[in-house]
Order: structure tokens, then sequence, then C-alpha cells
């Protein structure tokens, strides 16, 4: 199987930086591109804006730009000689990844996971692992 595109999906934690030399070494040992993506789930659609006093549009355009000012600061430091592309996700995070290796015929995806137990692994660790299950793997 030929390596094209590695996937990196991040949530901007510390976990993000530390795994990025990682998917960048592997996406170079390979010739890959690295594909840099951010899932933005928008927890509340159903919220009435009325009665929260805000205007959610906007609300929901500006975690678009500051995502994607995150994304475009990862990719740069990424490292040289590296073809890097950056994309937003919509959607609950999980399916969202899951989808983009199919739409983005992603090759291999590398998740950095924080290494918690208990209900911390829970809690922190059920996108990694939805991801890893779900996954159709060759």
């Amino acid at each position: 199987m030929k390596i094209r595109r590695v996937l990196y999906p991040v949530e901007f934690s510390t976990d993000t930086h530390a795994a990025l030399g990682a998917a960048g070494g592997l996406a170079r040992a390979y010739g890959a591109e690295l594909v840099l993506a951010h899932a933005l789930a928008f927890p509340y659609p159903y919220l009435d804006e009325m009665a929260l006093g805000i205007d959610l549009d906007a609300y929901y355009r500006t975690m678009e730009e500051v995502a994607s000012g995150r994304l475009e600061a990862l990719a740069e430091q990424a490292g040289d000689g590296l073809r890097v592309v950056t994309t937003l996700l919509r959607g609950d995070p999980a399916g969202a990844i899951l989808e983009a290796v199919e739409s983005e015929k992603i090759d291999l995806v590398v998740m950095p996971t924080p290494g918690r137990t208990g209900f911390q692994r829970v809690r922190v660790g059920a996108v990694t692992e939805t991801g890893v299950r779900r996954c159709n793997g060759a």
C-alpha cells in the first residue's frame, strides 16, 4: 500500500503539538502530504440566539477564523520540505474524521492521545477510540 496522504486531526491541546513531529516525520518518511484537520463541533444547533442574546452566525464564523489561523500556524511548525494542507471539518469530531478519511483519500491517520486511564480516558480519549474502532483498516 502506497501512503500518499497522512491525516493528523488536531484539537489544539499540548498533545497536539507534542505529536506533530511524529505525524510530520511519518509523512516525510513516506514522501506523503500531511493533512492537518480540526473538527468544529457546533454543540448546540438548536440554541435560540434571541434567548442567548448573541449572534450565533458571527460566533461560528469567529470559531472558523480562529481554528483556520491555528491550523496555519501548525502547518508552519511542521517544517520545511513537507507538503502540508489544512482543512476544517464540521460536526462530531469522530464522525467528521472518519468522513474525511474517505472523502480526502487518506491512507494513514495519526491521532494523539494523552494516555490517561479511568474517567480521564473516557472523557479525553473518546474521539481516538471511536476513530480506531470505526476506521476501516487494510
